[in-house]
């Protein structure tokens, strides 16, 4: 197995970026390789060479009434390769093989799939019951993982008991960092403060005030650009730990932009709702209904029927497993899912569930891993909210693990090999791999279709906090249409233990297509025509016209 060049380098969270620019070549493969060399975080990007914006795209309507969709130009896309229309996906189980080093990970509670080191490729940290049984493996850039001997209790800022951890850079400078729920009431938000690649790492703890076991969802409420927290409130935090806005006390709210205005709307599950008017206020509305008995940690956000709306995968606490469809203005109506499927044990606290689109063919999958082999489903998307289950001995290489399969509420779907089809990693209480609890599973779909990863990086967006650019929704076009191939949420909340910062997007037997992005709170909608598939890119924002480039892992953000 390689050794990976920066294994023994994070001791706190994460360190500071490698940069070196993109191949500014034509777009339909990923650049070349960087050179080496650390520099400051803060010396990312910059803000030049911006495409200039039309007056009109054919990216449909703005997200505001004055935010004008731009098309950003051309893009030389080279001759497309031919696509197979996709077939059905297959896993193979590679835990033994992808992790080297043994880490005795205890009760795991939560675990990342985040870059903490921004070489370009997702490392792989889990987050135990206990302070002494974190473990961190860092990715070797092929689909395996060297443990970090560095990563210790005593090296670093910890969540005591991280009921539900998630990484994402929540201050906007370059560095990754972990929100947190715990068991021991110490929640709140980990600051890494490494200065540069290859510097002292270190890193800050900040108490937070949302309550133990409190939901919460990370996003720009008011549109300046930072991130706030939402908790289950729903009361919304600044990252100081000072309220911008308190609109109940319930534990229940799911936050997501159900109106499609791109500002993030609240949902309390038959109760009040309310939708964000743009500056950090809220009005309220009636959409409450159509989610009751949802469970917020046990909620999904895609976009099921490829519509343009986004829609909510919903548990209750009655097995019940539905698709609340959203169709615009404001109307829900529910999709039952578990009647017809049989599927059961599917209550947060039972099973693990994740959504992604794990053949490529543009409509985003169902997997949910339960508690046995009897109750792992992988709900094949086929269109118009048609879902398939697919044959779990045809789908998995090995055994599902019997009764204790995946008995914490988390799975992460993540491309963590890179070779464009979408993986996952879950639990499982065995004692046979290294991990102990984490299980890797290798996504081996022999007809896979196209795709289209990109990396949003939004550091001139607003005050610059939200660089990752949480809540835009990328979407791939047929070129020259308004007919849509795939689409990817980005958000950063409770239970979606994803990795926020590289969006991917099927596009089937589609080997050219428009990609529009509509950019989280009111920064507008763009489109950039001709992007061929197979291929990955960087879309830097810029409120004169954003620009799109080749990119490849190790080349920068």
């Amino acid at each position: 197995m390689p050794h990976h060049p920066h294994s023994h380098l994070l001791a706190a969270l994460g360190l500071a970026l490698m940069v070196s620019a993109c191949d500014p070549g034509s777009v339909g493969g990923d650049a070349s390789a960087p050179s080496d060399g650390a520099v400051a975080r803060d010396a990312r990007l910059d803000d030049g060479g911006a495409t200039t914006p039309s007056d009109a795209g054919p990216g449909g309507d703005a997200a505001t009434a004055d935010a004008a969709t731009r098309d950003a130009g051309p893009v030389d896309a080279g001759p497309p390769r031919p696509l197979p229309e996709a077939g059905d996906p297959s896993f193979d189980h590679v835990t033994n093989a992808a992790l080297d080093g043994v880490c005795e990970t205890g009760n795991p509670f939560g675990f990342t799939l985040a870059d903490w080191n921004y070489d370009g490729y997702p490392d792989l940290q889990s987050w135990s019951h206990g302070r002494e049984s974190h473990c961190m493996w860092t990715s070797d850039g092929d689909g395996t993982f060297t443990v970090d001997p560095g990563w210790t209790a005593e090296t670093a800022p910890f969540f005591t008991g991280g009921w539900n951890v998630q990484a994402g850079d929540l201050d906007g400078d370059g560095d990754v960092d972990a929100l947190g729920r715990t068991t021991e009431g110490h929640d709140g938000w980990i600051e890494n403060t490494t200065p540069t690649m290859g510097g002292d790492p270190s890193a800050v703890f900040h108490r937070g005030p949302w309550g133990h076991r409190s939901t919460f969802t990370v996003a720009d409420f008011d549109g300046d650009g930072d991130l706030e927290i939402g908790d289950a409130g729903p009361t919304i935090y600044r990252l100081d730990g000072s309220v911008q806005t308190t609109l109940g006390s319930e534990r229940s709210a799911i936050v997501f932009d159900w109106n499609g205005d791109s500002y993030p709307d609240v949902v309390m599950p038959g109760g009040p709702s309310w939708t964000n008017d743009g500056d950090g206020s809220f009005s309220p509305a009636s959409a409450g209904p159509a989610f009751t008995d949802c469970q917020p940690g046990g909620s999904l956000l895609f976009d099921a029927d490829l519509d343009g709306d986004i829609d909510v995968l919903c548990y209750t606490g009655d097995d019940d497993l539905w698709i609340v469809v959203n169709e615009g203005g404001g109307a829900f109506r529910r999709h039952d899912l578990s009647t017809r499927f049989n599927v059961v044990n599917t209550v947060a606290t039972k099973a693990s569930h994740s959504v992604a689109d794990y053949n490529n063919d543009g409509y985003v999958d169902v997997l949910i891993m339960g508690r046995s082999s009897s109750s792992t489903n992988l709900l094949l998307n086929r269109g118009g909210l048609v879902f398939e289950r697919a044959d779990n001995d045809v789908t998995f290489d090995t055994d599902l693990g019997g009764d204790h399969y995946s008995a914490r509420p988390t799975t992460a779907p993540h491309d963590y090999d890179l070779d464009g089809r979408v993986d996952f990693v879950g639990y499982e209480l065995r004692d046979d791999v290294p991990a102990a609890n984490l299980m890797l599973w290798r996504n081996t779909t022999p007809a896979a279709g196209g795709f289209v990863q990109v990396v949003l990086t939004a550091e001139a967006m607003g005050n610059g906090g939200n660089r990752d650019a949480i809540g835009a929704i990328v979407e791939a076009l047929v070129p020259g249409t308004e007919t849509r191939v795939g689409s990817d949420y980005r958000t950063l909340r409770s239970y979606q233990q994803g990795m926020p910062t590289l969006a991917h997007v099927g596009t089937d037997t589609q080997a050219v297509v428009d990609l529009r992005v509509t950019w989280p709170s009111g920064h507008g909608v763009e489109v950039f025509p001709g992007v061929r598939a197979d291929g990955r890119y960087i879309i830097r924002y810029a409120s004169s016209g954003s620009r799109i480039e080749p990119w490849a892992p190790g080349s920068g953000y």
